[in-house]
């Protein structure tokens, strides 16, 4: 089974991934034979090597009959050729016209059914940001020749070159704003910005549109996984370019693997997509429900197991919300067994980016740790830790270590800076291996507790603990110490119910 890594260091579009599949191996001859088989206006397919930035790779543009760039029309070039803002004038077609295209064509079942996928992710994006039915939306993205032909023609040169899975590399967006005929949009842009719910991204200084929805569409309909490259042999690697200068190689590189190494680990889930058991590139099923949520194939939103047996379901799990120890131990076989579907962490170790702020202080006193201590957690720290540290001139003092999402590094450092003598701050990005976990509330006779369940990679139940400060609190309220109030909570969950 051949694996497609997408490497998104620059981003992706949908002409960079034709670039990228065509450079590592694609059938240019193929392609074209296929992409005949569409009722689309003429038009040329232009192909050439280029160098970006010393990188040299594959760069794929789709031209009309009379030879001039599709996108002419709107002066935009590179990633803005295939951007949320392009107002391609000369020629739109709706999601419902798309969809009988594909069905009518000739092309390879698999085919249709993997750019359908990524045509269904995009029009409901879409439809969301306008407030309209996906059916019922003419778009400026989905409706333009070179964006059908882009995104085609990557399930033409999927199939062709045998790829049965689809990992991926956080993904860059960009920064900045894009203009079009609405005025400035921030980047991401609204389509795209609905495209990328759950899925890992990474911070980028480049100025410009780098994920556009057409590539965010595709990322969403074939990835199953996100991580860094993984351990294994692959056979090619492929650099397809864009055309605009962004300070940087502007190009997406992919690495075709014949087999993967066991003990790779990747975020495998996320809210909307499926095939993530591997079994199909595409997200055929993926419906959008009244509330516009992402839903999975089996119908029902992410964030609900959708039980229909009467329980009141907590969000994301489908079990109730307070359990008594009865209802605990007879739903125990089916917590066991695996996970909620509805967990975005379940399915087995998980590997996320986080970043870590490091700082070496001798001269802070402990009242200021204190204050420093709740002022990050407070600002969303995932961990706050001081350790003893022998430094300069001989003084002991400590190393202070933060952990939390890239996102609020910036934040972090900046109250470390302002409510310690630090007069900088390190930061670097590191990935960290996840046990999938949920809470539980269980009832008992001194009130509720939350109980966490943490599960390994085959789904069985690894460590259970109860939520200590509820633990203390309920101690506190009844007179009574926390190990007590343990023992009574270990009571009421069962004697090796879930171990």
């Amino acid at each position: 089974m051949a694996t497609l890594y997408l490497d998104c260091f620059s981003g992706i579009s949908g002409n960079m991934l034709l670039g990228a599949l065509l450079d590592a191996g694609g059938d240019a001859g193929h392609l074209q034979s296929e992409l005949g088989k569409l009722s689309l206006p003429e038009w040329q397919l232009h192909i050439e090597r280029r160098l970006s930035h010393g990188i040299s790779g594959t760069y794929v543009q789709v031209l009309d009959g009379r030879g001039r760039p599709w996108e002419e029309a709107t002066g935009a070039t590179g990633h803005e050729a295939h951007s949320h803002c392009r107002e391609a004038a000369h020629h739109h077609t709706s999601f419902r016209e798309i969809r009988a295209m594909l069905e009518e064509s000739s092309l390879h079942p698999r085919v249709q059914e993997t750019a359908l996928a990524v045509f269904t992710a995009l029009a409901q994006a879409e439809g969301r940001v306008h407030g309209r039915l996906p059916e019922d939306v003419h778009f400026h993205e989905v409706g333009a020749v070179d964006s059908i032909i882009d995104i085609v023609g990557a399930a033409v040169l999927l199939h062709k070159l045998g790829v049965e899975r689809v990992l991926c590399s956080p993904l860059p967006t960009g920064g900045g704003y894009v203009r079009c005929a609405h005025g400035l949009l921030p980047v991401p842009a609204p389509a795209t910005a609905i495209l990328l719910q759950g899925v890992p991204l990474r911070p980028s200084a480049v100025q410009a549109e780098l994920t556009t929805p057409t590539g965010a569409a595709l990322v969403r309909a074939l990835a199953q996984g996100f991580g860094p490259l993984p351990a294994g042999t692959y056979r090619a690697v492929g650099y397809g370019l864009g055309s605009r200068e962004i300070g940087q190689p502007n190009a997406l590189r992919v690495f075709l693997y014949e087999r993967l190494a066991t003990g790779n680990c990747y975020l495998s889930w996320m809210p909307g997509v499926a095939g993530v058991d591997g079994s199909s590139l595409s997200v055929a099923g993926e419906k959008e429900n009244a509330t516009g949520e992402f839903a999975g194939a089996g119908g029902g939103s992410s964030r609900d197991g959708g039980r229909a047996d009467g329980h009141t379901a907590r969000a994301g799990n489908g079990v109730p919300d307070v359990m008594s120890a009865g209802e605990l131990s007879a739903s125990c076989e089916e917590f066991c067994a695996a996970p909620a579907a509805g967990n975005s962490l379940s399915g087995g170790i998980t590997i996320e980016e986080i970043a870590v702020l490091t700082t070496h202080l001798d001269d802070c006193t402990p009242e200021w740790y204190s204050a420093l201590f709740e002022l990050l957690f407070a600002a969303g720290a995932l961990d706050v830790a001081v350790t003893p540290a022998q430094m300069k001139k001989n003084r002991p003092g400590h190393a202070l270590t933060v952990l939390c999402h890239p996102a609020l590094s910036h934040e972090l450092a900046r109250l470390i800076l302002q409510h310690s003598p630090a007069l900088g701050v390190r930061c670097r990005l590191e990935n960290r291996y996840v046990l999938p976990r949920r809470e539980e509330k269980i009832a008992t006779p001194l009130g509720e507790v939350t109980v966490k369940i943490a599960y390994g990679p085959d789904g069985s139940v690894w460590h259970v603990k109860p939520a200590a400060d509820e633990v203390k609190e309920l101690a506190v309220r009844h007179g009574i110490s926390v190990e007590q109030v343990l023992r009574l909570v270990w009571r009421c969950l069962g004697e090796g119910v879930l171990l």
